[in-house]
C-alpha cells in the first residue's frame, strides 16, 4: 500500500476501498500506525481514510458486505479523528502478560508435558529475560525496516525513527502463544542435548536457553 511516490498510497488505499466496496471481504490492516499515526499521517493518506471511513457512499453504504478491521502495537500514536466513533465504532484491546505472569506461564507450559522436569524460577526468569531480549532485537529491527519509507515520505529524520523504536519495543511483552512456541523450543533443545532420548525426564536448564 505505502507507495514511494507523492500521492501513490492514497491512490492506492482509494482503489482498494473501491474494490473491497464490490465484493464480500474482510478488509484487514496489520500495523495500522503505518498509515494513521498523528506523527507520520500524509495529508492526502490522511483525507483518503476519513473520507472512506465515514462516506456513505463508500464502503460503509449498507448495502456493501465489508468488515473493517484494523491492528496495531502503538494505539497512542493513532489519529484521534480516524479512529472516533463512527468511523472506527468497536476497539478491542488485547494485553500481552505481565513479566511475573509471563514466567509462571513459561513454567506451566514446560510443565504440562510429563516428559519434563518442573522448571526452577531462576532458570524461567533467565529463559523469559533472554526471551525478551532477542524478540524485542527482532522486532525493533524489522519494524525500523518496514517504516522507513514512512519516515522518509513525512520528511522525518531516520534518528528519529531509531528512537521512536526504541522507545516502544522497549515495553514489548511476549504474548501466551510466543511463550508456548518458546516453551516447545526449549524442550525440543534438551531433547536434542539429551541425545534424543526421553528415557529420563528432560531439564530446562541455564546451558540450553538461547
Amino acid at each position: 500500500i505505502v507507495g514511494a511516490y507523492l500521492g501513490e498510497t492514497a491512490s492506492k488505499l482509494s482503489k482498494l476501498f473501491e474494490i473491497a466496496k464490490t465484493r464480500k471481504c474482510v478488509l484487514f490492516f496489520d500495523e495500522f500506525d503505518s498509515l494513521a499515526s498523528k506523527e507520520l499521517l500524509d495529508s492526502r493518506v490522511r483525507g483518503t481514510m476519513l473520507t472512506q471511513l465515514d462516506d456513505t457512499d463508500t464502503f460503509r453504504n449498507a448495502k456493501t458486505k465489508v468488515l473493517f478491521m484494523a491492528a496495531t502495537n502503538f494505539y497512542e500514536k493513532l489519529d484521534e479523528a480516524m479512529i472516533r466513533a463512527g468511523r472506527i465504532d468497536d476497539k478491542v484491546e488485547m494485553k500481552d502478560p505481565s513479566e511475573d505472569d509471563g514466567i509462571k506461564m513459561l513454567k506451566q507450559f514446560c510443565a504440562d508435558n510429563p516428559k519434563v522436569e518442573a522448571v526452577d524460577d531462576s532458570v524461567a526468569k533467565e529463559a523469559y529475560d533472554k526471551y525478551i531480549q532477542k524478540r524485542k532485537k527482532i522486532k525493533r529491527t524489522k519494524y525500523i525496516i518496514s517504516q522507513k519509507i514512512v519516515w522518509l515520505m513525512a520528511g522525518r529524520d531516520l534518528e528519529e525513527l531509531e528512537e521512536y523504536a526504541d522507545a516502544h519495543f522497549d515495553l514489548y511483552r511476549p504474548s501466551g502463544a510466543d511463550l508456548k512456541n518458546y516453551s516447545e523450543r526449549l524442550i525440543a533443545t534438551s531433547f536434542y542435548k539429551n541425545n534424543f532420548s526421553s528415557k529420563n525426564k528432560l531439564k530446562i536448564t541455564e546451558e540450553i536457553i538461547d
